[in-house]
């Protein structure tokens, strides 16, 4: 997933525009107010720790589904008291209810008792796919692989790299 930032804004009228950089292109983003537009689905989304990579997604998908409202839920937001296990002892109840969130942020929850329990969905397909349209590569789908299904993919991933010319690296 690329970074995007906001270089400048501008209104006029009522119009806001916004010079967005992506790697050292720009892209000049017009918008403008309208009627409410009509929400077709929600998608609910749940992590335990706020993620910039994640709301940074959720902004792409807004911006490509604007017929869906998005809604996520941070479990250690900030109230006193509450602990990380309080956090994820509450969304166990409301997943064993039926009433989880449709995507799980995974990092510190406990994803493979989800798995045994049949809580994740194999997403397999979906993962397949986009390895076939080159939108993922092969290794990321092996990540969250248990007993023949796929649970998961990594949210970001890093490579390690050495430059040099044989007598020095960076």
């Amino acid at each position: 997933m690329s970074s995007v930032s906001a270089a400048d804004f501008l209104r006029i009228g009522d119009e806001f525009y916004a010079a967005l950089e992506n790697g050292g292109s720009y892209e000049l983003t017009r918008y403008s107010y309208g009627e409410e537009m009509p929400v077709t689905a929600t998608l609910d989304i749940f992590s335990i720790y706020g993620n910039p990579t994640l709301r940074q997604a959720i902004g792409e998908f807004k911006r490509k589904n604007s017929g869906v409202d998005v809604n996520l839920r941070i479990g250690m937001d900030g109230a006193p008291g509450v602990t990380e296990q309080d956090v994820i002892r509450a969304l166990n109840t409301k997943i064993l209810a039926g009433k989880g969130p449709d995507l799980l942020m995974l990092d510190g929850l406990p994803y493979s008792d989800y798995i045994e329990k049949g809580a994740l969905k194999d997403i397999s397909g979906i993962i397949d796919a986009q390895i076939a349209a080159g939108g993922f590569m092969e290794s990321m789908r092996g990540a969250y692989a248990v007993a023949g299904g796929v649970h998961g993919i990594p949210m970001r991933y890093t490579l390690p790299v050495m430059i040099g010319n044989g007598k020095h690296c960076l």
